[in-house]
C-alpha cells in the first residue's frame, strides 16, 4: 500500500550508528537523501507533503539499504583514489548528507548518503591538520 511519505517514522538510530551517518534526522531524511532529493523535509513543507512511497521502496531506500561496497566512493576528481575502483581504499565511515550534497555540487555525481568515505584521503597532504570535507571540497 502507496504511504504518505511524511508517515514515515521508523526508528532509524541503530542504522544511521552503524553504517556511521552523522546528519540525518529521520526516515524521510534518510530515504529522500538516497535519492538526491536534497528538500526540506519539514513537516510543514508542501513539496514533502505530496509525496508518496511503496513499501519496497520506503525498505530498499531506507531500512533495508546497505553499503554493497566497502570501498571509498568519493569520486576520484576530488579524492584522488586512481582509475582503478577495486583500488579504492577501504571506507572508514558512512557519508552524510553534507557530503553527498558537496560532491554532487562539486562534480555532477551524486553518491547516495551512507555510501563509503575515507576521511584522511580528503585532506590535502599540505594541510597539517584534519579538516571537515565540507572544507575541504571548498577548497576547489
Amino acid at each position: 500500500e502507496i504511504v504518505s511519505l511524511l508517515s514515515c517514522n521508523k526508528d532509524i538510530s541503530g542504522h544511521i550508528k552503524l553504517l556511521s551517518i552523522s546528519d540525518i534526522t529521520d526516515e524521510v531524511d534518510l530515504i529522500l537523501s538516497r535519492v538526491e532529493a536534497f528538500v526540506e523535509t519539514d513537516r510543514s513543507s508542501s513539496v514533502a507533503a505530496q509525496l508518496t512511497i511503496c513499501p519496497a521502496h520506503r525498505f530498499n531506500l531506507g531500512l533495508g539499504w546497505y553499503r554493497c561496497s566497502q570501498k571509498c566512493r568519493v569520486p576520484n576528481q576530488l579524492s584522488r583514489h586512481g582509475p582503478k575502483p577495486h583500488k579504492f581504499p577501504k571506507a572508514e565511515r558512512g557519508m552524510g548528507k553534507t557530503q553527498s550534497q558537496e560532491i554532487l555540487r562539486k562534480t555532477g555525481i551524486f553518491v547516495p548518503v551512507g555510501s563509503g568515505i575515507v576521511e584522511c584521503l580528503l585532506v590535502p597532504f599540505y594541510m597539517k591538520k584534519k579538516t571537515s570535507v565540507a572544507a575541504f571540497f571548498n577548497y576547489f
